[in-house]
């Protein structure tokens, strides 16, 4: 028993900022639960869709672009050159590229004999550039906007910074490309909006809007701006962080409740509001280890609840690509909307958390140390 426990531990790394790591654990238990909501009661899945569920992706935007941005600009500030460039889009991609295609060899290995050759695209990140992405795995829509995403902001600041020859600094040239990737998107979702020849639905908006590169890049700029802010105006992102944690709290559920109401909004405007709102949380969770540390080590189940939390955020990515496409969808579901799945719900949870387990430890920390060797 003591071996087979040994076979699913994971080490937990030191200095993590435990706020974050809460926010990520977050994110993916609302994706989780999102992609597991089928095998309950319709009546409750209703509820948690309408009330509690708020748009986990959404926070790993924001999360992800105040991380990785905040690289990328203390990159930049030592070097500023197309090596630094390479060995940002390196780093970036032995950390995401290596399970990404381990689980999509996967699904196109279970697809045999029916392989659908057009969904090779998925391979180069063109499932869903400027197009509705397939079902074939179609979870990955959010990694192809970071995707893209970072291969294109560092790459246009850099650009800036070439062609002014240095005459406009870093600083500047973030802001300038923070703004355009900004307003490019919500531009793009006010002209489809009042143009295209389609019924506005949640399908709609889903595939047209939600899921597609060039119509959420400003999601992930929104947290690069935060980083921005604490690298370069620290006094003004930390300022009042109690209560913007929890204006930020409030607004993330109204914006839930009341956006799909509102048409205009819910096309247009609703993902910029959602991830100001989600950046206003960020403050707060990033000081929270200062005044929370001390606290945890004086009990016991403060620590076992720490750990739950950093242990999920840890494998937060692997739990990501596996859920949906690789279990959800290939656990039988005879749920007929009006009784409780609780084999299927606990089987796709269960199965989620061991098989990222699993990847985590045995395959996704061991390629992504590879970025560090020479």
């Amino acid at each position: 028993m003591l071996s087979l426990l040994n076979f699913f531990k994971i080490d937990i790394p030191k200095n993590r900022i435990f706020g974050l790591d809460l926010l990520r654990a977050i994110a993916i238990l609302l994706v989780l639960f999102g992609h597991s909501k089928h095998f309950l009661p319709n009546n409750i899945a209703y509820f948690l869709n309408k009330y509690i569920l708020i748009d986990g992706v959404g926070l790993f935007f924001v999360l992800s672009g105040f991380l990785i941005g905040g690289i990328f600009i203390k990159d930049f500030e030592k070097d500023i050159s197309f090596k630094s460039l390479l060995n940002f889009w390196k780093r970036r991609w032995y950390r995401t590229l290596p399970n990404y295609f381990l689980i999509l060899s996967s699904l196109f290995l279970l697809s045999i004999p029916e392989i659908d050759f057009a969904n090779f695209k998925y391979f180069i990140f063109l499932q869903n550039l400027y197009s509705p992405i397939s079902h074939f795995f179609s979870e990955s829509w959010s990694l192809s906007i970071e995707e893209w995403f970072y291969l294109t902001a560092p790459l246009l600041i850099f650009g800036i910074l070439s062609v002014s020859k240095n005459k406009i600094s870093l600083k500047y040239s973030i802001l300038i490309i923070a703004l355009l990737m900004m307003l490019f998107p919500t531009l793009l979702r006010a002209y489809r909006y009042f143009t295209l020849e389609i019924t506005k639905s949640f399908h709609t908006w889903d595939l047209y809007f939600n899921r597609q590169v060039i119509t959420r890049l400003d999601s992930i700029m929104i947290g690069v701006v935060g980083a921005w802010l604490q690298r370069y105006y620290p006094s003004i992102f930390f300022f009042k962080k109690n209560i913007l944690f929890i204006i930020g709290t409030m607004s993330l559920f109204l914006l839930h409740i009341f956006q799909a109401s509102y048409d205009p909004h819910l096309y247009i405007t609703s993902f910029s509001f959602n991830a100001l709102a989600a950046l206003m949380l960020i403050p707060f969770l990033y000081k929270m280890n200062n005044s929370f540390s001390n606290k945890v080590k004086c009990n016991i189940w403060m620590v076992i609840i720490c750990k739950s939390i950093t242990y999920i955020s840890l494998i937060s990515y692997s739990l990501y690509l596996t859920n949906m496409s690789l279990i959800s969808f290939r656990i039988p579901n005879d749920n007929n909307n009006d009784s409780f799945n609780l084999i299927g719900f606990m089987a796709f949870w269960i199965i989620s958390f061991l098989l990222s387990t699993l990847i985590y430890k045995y395959f996704e920390v061991p390629t992504t140390k590879l970025r560090d060797k020479k």
